[in-house]
This record gives structure tokens, C-alpha cells and sequence, in this order.
């Protein structure tokens, strides 16, 4: 059996681990994105799970996040709503959302020279925020070959909106949340600029597993749900390269039978 290698370094002030086995060449490659408050050590165990089987793990610190982070940062990068609403974090977790998809450009450009990684056969997957960037990346970059998001959402904008309408319900923020209607109506438009949800259905047919959980109340099926039912008919033609799998009884993390999957989606398919 091959030993496992972990390696830590810096690309363009991008901190990474990189795992894989050691003394193989040309080796497929998954590059892992971590939830909201949380590093890139979030990956590891995926990491090895995945070098165990000849593929080579990238996971790194998100904009804010790991050895990335700011004082100022994981407070949201901006003061427009009642800071207990939760809705500038949201704002905030979109924005490292899409640095996220320039930071996996610059890694995937260093990679080139890398004689051990084969970016011609490219996955990448991510939890929670990490599955919003999976979304994000597999709508713009055509070097993604397959995706895996889990737990994560595809419809920003309709998310946002639900959230918004939601708290608008609650008597004690209602007031200064009608303050910011102009406000809140520039930010939908930024929103829907950036929403991959629309551009998703351009993935087919590469393979695309999504994972949910069942009890997740943080970010809920329903929206998975949805996009599952407007791919179908998108991937009637390779129905193999689709699937969603909601895990019974699963909340907002991810359990042992995701995890095991998301190794075996990326076996199979890279």
C-alpha cells in the first residue's frame, strides 16, 4: 500500500493541504471547499479517504477563513441589517463564495506544472458554504469534469429572498428592515448576477452528485428538491450522471454514508 503524503504550503497567499500518495504521477484531482467558520483541515479525512484510492486531495482556507482570517471579517463584511437576523453573515458567506471560485483558479493554473496532478480529470465538492462554491464553480469553469455538493444550496437568490421575507415577519426587526428596502432590492440584483442556479443545467452531462440531509433545517432540501426536478429532464439521455441522495435523518453536517459516497461518485467518474 502506498504511503500518504501531507503537505502544507502557500499558493499566492492561498493556504493549502494537499494529500496523495505518494510516488504516483498524473493522478485525477479533487479540490475540497470548507463550510462557513470552519478551515481547511475540515477536508482531511475526505483527503485520505480519496489518496487511498490513487486521487489527489486539495482543500484550502477560504477567503476570512483559517489563516485567512480577519478580526473584522467573520463579523460580515458589511452593517445593513439587525446583526441577530443572521442576513449580513449570509451576504457576507456569498461573497468568500466567489472569491472561492478565483482562489480554485489560481490553484488549478499552479497545478499545470505539478507532474503528480492530471487537471484534465478535475472534481471538486465542498460542505455547506463549500457546497454553495461547488455550485458556483461547476456553472463557470468547464475544467470541473465532476461536482459533488453537499449540504449546500444552488438558488441564491431565492434562498436570500426566503430568508429576507421570513425575517420581515418578526414584529421586532420588521421596521428597520422595511428602512433598507432600497438597499435590500440592490443587493437582490448583485445576487441574481452572480446565482448559478439557472446555468447549473450547463454541467450535463458530466457527472453530478448532490448530496442533502434529510433533518437539515440550516440549509434545507427543498431547494436541492427543486433543481433535482428541472435536471432530470436535462439528463434524461445519461440519467446515471444525476443523482440527489437525501440522507435519512441526516441535519446540517456530513455523516459517514456522505462522505462514503462522495468517495465512490469521485472513483467512479474520474
Amino acid at each position: 500500500m502506498k504511503r500518504i503524503i501531507t503537505e502544507q504550503y502557500n499558493i499566492q497567499n492561498i493556504p493549502l493541504f494537499t494529500v496523495y500518495p505518494e510516488g504516483l504521477e498524473d493522478m485525477p484531482v479533487v479540490i475540497y471547499l470548507h463550510g462557513y467558520f470552519g478551515t481547511r483541515k475540515q477536508g482531511l479525512e475526505l483527503g485520505h479517504r480519496l489518496a487511498e484510492q490513487g486521487i489527489y486531495f486539495i482543500s484550502f482556507d477560504a477567503m476570512d477563513h483559517g489563516e485567512r482570517q480577519s478580526i473584522q471579517a467573520m463579523d460580515g463584511a458589511r452593517q445593513v441589517y439587525p446583526p441577530d437576523t443572521g442576513l449580513d453573515t449570509w451576504l457576507h458567506m456569498i461573497e468568500v463564495v466567489q472569491q472561492s471560485c478565483k482562489d480554485i483558479n489560481l490553484i488549478i493554473e499552479n497545478l499545470h506544472n505539478d507532474p503528480r496532478a492530471d487537471t484534465k480529470r478535475l472534481g471538486v465538492t465542498g460542505m455547506s458554504m463549500g457546497g454553495y462554491a461547488t455550485y458556483s464553480i461547476l456553472a463557470q469553469d468547464d475544467r470541473v469534469k465532476t461536482a459533488v455538493p453537499m449540504i449546500g444550496l444552488p438558488a441564491f437568490l431565492k434562498r436570500f429572498e426566503d430568508v429576507w421575507l421570513e425575517t420581515l415577519t418578526y414584529s421586532k426587526w420588521s421596521d428597520e428592515l422595511c428602512k433598507s428596502h432600497e438597499e435590500t432590492l440592490r443587493i437582490m440584483k448583485n445576487i441574481a448576477d452572480i446565482d448559478p442556479e439557472k446555468r447549473i443545467k450547463n454541467f450535463y452531462p458530466k457527472p453530478l452528485l448532490i448530496l442533502a440531509g434529510d433533518q437539515d433545517l440550516d440549509q434545507p432540501k427543498k431547494y436541492t428538491i427543486d433543481l433535482y426536478r428541472e435536471l432530470k429532464s436535462v439528463y434524461a439521455q445519461k440519467s446515471d450522471h444525476l443523482k440527489l441522495s437525501v440522507h435519512d435523518g441526516v441535519g446540517h453536517y456530513v455523516s459517514e454514508s456522505m462522505m462514503e459516497e462522495a468517495c465512490q461518485w469521485f472513483i467512479k467518474y474520474l
